[in-house]
């Protein structure tokens, strides 16, 4: 069914779900339902740019790749910690990825005029790496 992909290095098995699967989305929707989700390693990865207030995974990441960004930084971000960690998820999404940064104020500043883009984002299930966000509506 060409469901999952098998590797073997070093005498050790890898198995990765086809993100190209047809019924991948509901896979990942139903997976989302249970309550303890472990994080996964680009999240906990992203979860280290502790200049940033947040961190969300999104686009092909949560199953819906017509989401306008794969991910969302709001913050500061280092430019070799963004080159690195966007080559990790380039690897992981087995496809370039788009991604955006706002500084606080910009994300607060169009949260509060409810724009779409940024309300697109949050709406459809994002996973939060870093959410240091007090007030988010």
């Amino acid at each position: 069914m060409d469901f999952l992909s098998t590797t073997e290095k070093h005498r050790i098995k890898y198995y990765q779900v086809n993100r190209r699967f047809p019924l991948y989305p509901e896979l990942v929707n139903l997976l989302r339902k249970v309550k303890r989700v472990p994080p996964d390693l680009l999240s906990r990865r992203a979860a280290r740019f502790s200049d940033c207030r947040v961190v969300a995974l999104t686009g092909i990441f949560v199953g819906k790749p017509r989401i306008e960004t794969d991910l969302l930084f709001v913050g500061k971000i280092a430019p070799k910690k963004l080159e690195q960690f966007l080559k990790l998820a380039e690897r992981f999404a087995g496809q370039p990825v788009s991604f955006t940064i706002f500084t606080p104020h910009e994300f607060e500043y169009r949260q509060v005029l409810n724009d779409r883009f940024v309300k697109n984002v949050l709406e459809n299930n994002p996973v939060l790496a870093i959410d240091k966000l007090k007030h988010r509506k």
